[in-house]
């Protein structure tokens, strides 16, 4: 068997198990007295399952890199186990791509754009906001396109979806996104 088709199937079967294990505990939103510290918290909750699998993955690509030429192939079975986690890769990359590309969808207030968030607001909208009032979603919007929100939405819902069915994986998404909202409020 193909050195580089190996590593894929050991990466598909072992990173992937060890990522779909990690995901699987519930975290709820974390209790911080500031929105911003709340939202660091669950950031860094969302990314620790994969810190495991990273650990794995770089051993798998050291083991292929030290590993003499003249391998002995895998077995079929561990071809058969990476099917699983190959689906749920193809799953995440197209969730993926049609988040990136459909955004023409309806929105009151919002930014979009991955690398170059911009805010968008319905006319209608802004005609019936006070000026407080609009002020302040424009200032909230603002605070999002700063910390380039919309990447790190996209990255996050990416992860996510490389966890999926595990249930804890979304509830973490949800907690962080409840908590980016509060941050970027409070700024």
């Amino acid at each position: 068997m193909d050195r580089e088709l190996a590593l894929c199937v050991l990466v598909f079967a072992i990173v992937g198990s060890a990522c779909f294990v990690c995901g699987m505990p519930k975290a709820e939103l974390a209790a911080h007295p500031s929105g911003r510290m709340m939202e660091r918290v669950c950031w860094r909750r969302l990314w620790l399952p994969w810190v495991p699998g990273s650990l794995l993955l770089a051993a798998l690509v050291g083991w292929e890199w030290q590993e003499p030429r003249e391998s002995e192939p895998l077995c079929f079975l561990v071809e058969l186990a990476a099917i699983p986690f190959a689906i749920v890769w193809l799953r995440a990359i197209l969730r993926a791509g049609r988040a990136a590309l459909d955004a023409s969808g309806p929105v009151a207030v919002g930014t979009r754009g991955l690398l170059k968030p911009a805010i968008v607001m319905d006319p209608e909208l802004v005609a019936e906001l006070d000026a407080a009032a609009l002020r302040a979603a424009i200032a909230h919007e603002r605070a999002h396109a700063r910390h380039f929100d919309p990447l790190r939405i996209w990255c996050a819902q990416f992860i996510t979806d490389l966890q999926w069915p595990a249930p804890g994986a979304k509830q973490r998404l949800s907690a962080w996104r409840r908590a980016l909202e509060l941050a970027r409020d409070e700024e």
